[in-house]
């Protein structure tokens, strides 16, 4: 590192190598683990429809419940994080991570596989809050900036690099393989973090975090994606399907409740009454939908309707997220330097002019280049 042998720069190069090695860990667990896991599903989801022998709605729960799990924990996740250690709790969540994984990959049916998501799913929301704070506490409060956009960056690799590894380990085997992967990954992170990371400050809360008001909403958004996803089996006006969705509004109101008396609630709804807060996260559940939505849209695309093989498929889907990754850095210091609105505001117009410009050009026989 080029430092004097004096024990004052010795002890420097000792907290700069700490430091390099927890990003370099909390990058590796970003990017590989919670991302991948994410995106690699996109590929296999063809697959996984062959094997099964079951319909779109009904798989559409593998993608589904790893959503639902890693939205609805992540909060009290972060906050039980605080209370009991993130190194611990980085450690559980690559340990639920493993466990989804095995059961995933040797689920003979769609149940266990969808119960093996839903592990994974609870794995990577425990894991990112843990790992953003190990992050954050390696590096001086100047250097933030550009470390969060570094990790931003990683995840979008992490999605990058789900359907082209995933393409390639399931077209030298099966689908099955894209969650066999995980468990080497998940045992040497498990051995760097016990050698490496130190734990965190503890900030043990009188509250316990809102245990119950992660369940109402887990309850909410599952019946919301059940009435969804079976409308077009059942039909749109099916009771059943008004069922679903009448109950989980019901079950979100009740959450709503919770939030405005608990001492520790999961949302504070006073954020709300800021006008930038309000915009800010309702503009990205919309552009986050619409990401995710696109990620699995493009390869069922590719696969059945321009007939491309598995492989070609995950390389072509792996484009955008490069260039995220690539950018994610360079937008993070100049947001930095001239503010974040410019940002906020020019990345979805380009998207938006980008998918006219696609719609506008599409037909139906191969294209590449678009």
């Amino acid at each position: 590192l080029g430092c004097a042998l004096t024990s004052l720069d010795l002890a420097h190069c000792r907290a700069e190598r700490r430091g390099a090695v927890a990003i370099g860990v909390a990058l590796a667990a970003n990017q590989t683990l919670t991302t991948l896991d994410l995106s690699v599903v996109n590929v296999a989801f063809p697959n996984i429809l062959n094997d099964f022998g079951i319909s779109r709605a009904d798989a559409s729960w593998i993608v589904t419940i790893y959503n639902i799990f890693f939205a609805s924990l992540l909060v009290v996740a972060g906050k039980t994080a605080d209370s009991i250690g993130r190194r611990r709790m980085f450690r559980i969540g690559v340990a639920l991570l493993s466990i989804g994984s095995l059961g995933a990959a040797i689920a003979p049916s769609l149940g266990p596989l969808i119960v093996a998501r839903a592990v994974q799913g609870a794995g990577g929301a425990i894991l990112t809050p843990a790992t953003l704070g190990l992050l954050i506490a390696a590096f001086p409060l100047e250097r933030r900036t550009q470390v969060v956009a570094m990790w931003g960056g990683a995840g979008a690799l992490g999605v990058a690099s789900g359907p082209s590894l995933g393409a390639l380990v399931i077209s030298l085997s099966d689908w099955r393989a894209a969650f066999w992967i995980n468990l080497p990954l998940c045992t040497i992170l498990l051995a760097i973090s016990g050698r490496f990371l130190s734990e965190s400050p503890r900030s043990p809360s009188e509250q316990r975090p809102d245990y119950g008001g992660a369940s109402l909403i887990t309850l909410a958004l599952a019946a919301l994606a059940l009435g969804i996803s079976q409308s077009e089996v059942w039909g749109p006006t099916d009771v059943r399907t008004l069922g679903c969705i009448a109950g989980g509004l019901a079950v979100v109101a009740a959450f709503v409740r919770r939030q405005k008396t608990h001492p520790e609630p999961i949302v504070d709804l006073a954020l709300f009454e800021s006008r930038s807060f309000t915009i800010a996260n309702f503009s990205g559940l919309a552009f986050f939908a619409g990401f995710a939505a696109m990620g699995l849209n493009n390869v069922l695309f590719l696969r059945e309707a321009w007939g491309y093989d598995i492989l070609t498929a995950g390389l072509l889907t792996a484009a955008a997220p490069v260039v995220v990754a690539i950018c994610a850095p360079f937008s993070g210091q100049l947001a930095h330097r001239h503010g974040f609105r410019p940002f906020v505001v020019m990345g979805p117009l380009i998207i938006a002019g980008f998918m006219v410009l696609f719609t506008a050009l599409f037909e139906s026989e191969r294209q590449p280049a678009l």
